[in-house]
């Protein structure tokens, strides 16, 4: 290989990387408090990596108030974002409160650590959201629930039912609901009393955008039923706006703020 095809070829790497590659900060194995949730270590500052995409991954136990992150860059192929976000409360012991998210984007510099500066913030203030939810879903006193919603959203005659299981699941605008009784049989597959909201939206063609709300309720009879579950999605959209349709105007400007900027 001559010089001059050497130097092409180099230049034309470099000038590829260039169009494509953005600078993410590296910032691995971080612990931070929930009273100050972006003062990152001095090693984090500057510390840069370039990479096609940037990339966080992190972990918020309302607990211990305690966030585990990482950022990073990745050489992955995605569109401009792509956020999948768990939040899972237990409500009976041992008792858990955690929202865990990944969020890859390529549409700044940095910008999965600007999305987590903007995010963060508004994840610890709604904690009350949480505790609102768990509430609404179940009550300590209540040993036996006799009915619930199935997924015709009929009622139906639970056999030692310790609760009444409620799913959405909207999946590229398609909604569908599910519903039944929980009993023993099912403690080793679920946990007993429980919502779990996950929320995995992306840049179409290149990734899907599926909502999901579940959880096993004792509140009362038919706590299930289609009508329990959309109240419970209009308290989870209050925490973060998981469901896309229909919301108001100014959640929608807040949900295109925070992505063009690059979850709440």
């Amino acid at each position: 290989m001559d010089a001059k095809w050497t130097f092409t070829l180099l230049y034309s790497i470099s000038s590829l990387c260039f169009a494509t590659c953005l600078m993410c900060t590296k910032c691995t194995n971080i612990a931070l408090l929930f009273d100050n949730p972006v003062e990152f270590p001095l090693t984090c500052e500057a510390n840069f990596v370039e990479a096609n995409v940037c990339q966080l991954v992190f972990h918020m136990n309302y607990l211990t108030k305690q966030i585990h992150l990482n950022l990073t860059g990745a050489n992955n192929t995605i569109g401009n974002y792509h956020i999948d976000l768990l939040v899972e409360n237990k409500s009976d012991e041992p008792k858990i409160m955690n929202a865990n998210a990944t969020y890859i984007c390529k549409t700044v510099t940095d910008c999965a650590k600007v999305f987590y500066k903007l995010t963060i913030q508004t994840l610890i203030k709604n904690e009350p959201i949480l505790k609102e939810l768990q509430a609404a879903l179940y009550d300590p006193t209540v040993v036996n629930v006799q009915q619930c919603s199935n997924k015709q959203n009929q009622p139906v005659t639970c056999q030692n039912g310790y609760g009444c299981h409620g799913v959405e699941i909207i999946e590229n605008g398609e909604t569908d609901f599910e519903g039944e009784c929980r009993n023993a049989s099912t403690i080793t597959i679920f946990p007993r009393q429980y919502f779990r909201i996950t929320l995995v939206q992306g840049d179409p063609p290149l990734s899907s955008d599926w909502n999901h709300l579940g959880f096993t309720c004792n509140k009362n009879n038919l706590c299930n039923s289609q009508q329990e579950i959309k109240k419970m999605v209009i308290l989870a959209n209050d925490f973060y706006p998981w469901e896309f349709i229909g919301l108001n105007a100014s959640t929608k400007k807040f949900v295109n703020n925070n992505y063009l900027l690059l979850f709440p």
